[in-house]
C-alpha cells in the first residue's frame, strides 16, 4: 500500500525526512511536484533550467528538512515553503542572469489544431510581453494566481508578502495585462 502526505500525516512525514528517510521525502512532495514543475517551467528562461531549479530546491530541501529542529519542522507548511524555495532559487538564477525571463506554454497533453495553436500562440506572445513589463514578484503572483490556481492568502506564504500587498500586486498586474490585450480577446475572458 502506498503511502500519501495526507494519509500519513505531513509532521510525520517531516519527522521522517528529518531522520534521513528519502522515501518519506519522496511522499511528502509528490503531490506538489507537478505544479512546482509547471510554475518553475513557466518563471524559469526555458524549460531545461526550470526543471534545474526544481530539481535544486528538492536535493536542498531534502538536506535543509534534515537541519531542521523538531519546533521548526512542527510550523512548516510544505507546500508553500517548496514554492516559495523554487522562486528563491529562480531569483538567484535571475541575478546570475540578470533577468528571469517569464516563459508561458501551452498545456501538455492539449493537441489544438493548426488555426488554433496560431491564435493561441499570439496571446501567450502579447501576455508574456507585458508580463515581462511588470516586476518580477508581481509576475510571480499574478502566474501563481492564474496559472497555478493558488489563492491570494497562499501565494502571500509562498512569496513571504501580505496578503494585502499580493492581491493589490495581482489585482494591477491583471488590469495592465488586460489593458494592452485587443478588446475581443479581454471580452472573451482573459482574467
Amino acid at each position: 500500500m502506498v503511502v500519501t502526505a495526507t494519509a500519513a500525516g505531513e509532521e510525520t512525514l517531516l519527522e521522517q525526512v528529518a531522520s534521513g528517510d528519502r522515501e518519506a521525502f519522496g511522499t511528502l512532495v509528490r503531490p506538489h511536484l507537478s505544479g512546482l514543475l509547471a510554475f518553475a517551467v513557466r518563471v524559469a528562461p526555458d524549460h531545461a533550467a526550470g526543471e534545474d531549479a526544481l530539481q535544486d530546491v528538492l536535493s536542498q530541501a531534502f538536506q535543509t528538512l534534515q537541519r531542521k529542529r523538531a519546533d521548526e519542522l512542527s510550523q512548516l507548511d510544505i507546500r508553500p515553503w517548496l514554492f516559495r524555495s523554487v522562486i528563491n532559487r529562480l531569483r538567484r538564477m535571475g541575478r546570475q542572469r540578470r533577468e528571469v525571463p517569464v516563459g508561458l506554454s501551452l498545456e501538455a497533453g492539449h493537441s489544438p489544431d493548426a488555426e488554433e495553436t496560431a491564435g493561441r500562440r499570439a496571446l501567450l506572445s502579447v501576455v508574456d510581453a507585458e508580463l515581462r513589463k511588470l516586476p518580477r514578484d508581481w509576475r510571480a503572483a499574478i502566474l501563481l494566481r492564474h496559472h497555478a490556481g493558488y489563492p491570494p492568502e497562499e501565494i502571500a506564504q509562498i512569496l513571504d508578502r501580505p496578503s494585502g500587498t499580493v492581491k493589490a500586486w495581482i489585482h494591477r498586474g491583471t488590469r495592465r495585462v488586460r489593458a494592452a490585450l485587443p478588446d475581443d480577446i479581454v471580452e472573451g475572458g482573459y482574467q
